[in-house]
């Protein structure tokens, strides 16, 4: 059996040493913006340019899609999810709790003040004659001023929050049709208000124009 050459072996020791020394120079690095180790797609190994070594080859990233997007991204995103949550929370827990005490709220009127809550400047009156925009003297600061910088559009916000409340009529379009009250802590029923309908429908989708 013929024997490798002592320049084909050199040619092999040299290719070994420079994938080593590759590894341990910490080529392969974190991606610092996400949660799991990738590698480096400009890794060459297989050649330095300089002693007529064999062609280089290139590592690639096998699944780039392994790679999550920025925190900080995603922590924005969370951030106004929760200041959409808090602006309308003042308007639903304070109905949601009426409810819950035996008031009977159609759901058009309902519709109809919450969707001018969700549509900054507010400038309306509720049904008892007081100014809706009172309603945001209780938020935390901050949060209104976020809400507002959002240009959500207020209707169809309003629309997607009715639909998460149980009511009484013939479809959820029945103009005539009343909310029912729940025995779960308002706040709660907010919580899960707004966790089915992140779940559905992205935030951006309720923008002006989205």
């Amino acid at each position: 059996q013929q024997q490798p050459s002592s320049s084909r072996r050199k040619v092999v020791s040299s290719t070994i040493a420079a994938f080593a020394a590759v590894i341990t120079s910490g080529t392969f690095a974190s991606n610092g913006n996400a949660d799991t180790t990738t590698f480096n797609t400009n890794v060459i190994v297989g050649g330095n340019g300089q002693n007529g070594m064999a062609p280089a080859e290139t590592i690639v990233n096998p699944n780039p899609y392994q790679i999550k997007p920025p925190k900080s991204d995603a922590r924005t995103m969370m951030d106004d999810q929760l200041a959409v949550r808090q602006y309308a929370g003042v308007f639903l827990e304070k109905m949601l709790g009426e409810l819950a005490a035996g008031d009977q709220k159609g759901a058009e009127h309902v519709f109809r003040n919450l969707a001018l809550f969700l549509s900054p400047p507010v400038t309306a009156l509720d049904g008892g004659g007081k100014p809706l925009a009172r309603l945001r003297d209780g938020l935390a600061p901050g949060v209104a001023q976020r809400f507002d910088s959002l240009s959500l559009n207020g209707a169809r916000l309003a629309d997607a929050v009715l639909l998460e409340i149980p009511f009484k009529g013939i479809s959820a379009h029945d103009p005539d049709r009343f909310l029912m009250g729940s025995k779960e802590l308002p706040s709660k029923q907010v919580d899960a208000i707004f966790a089915s309908i992140w779940a559905a429908v992205p935030l951006e989708a309720f923008k002006v124009g989205g």
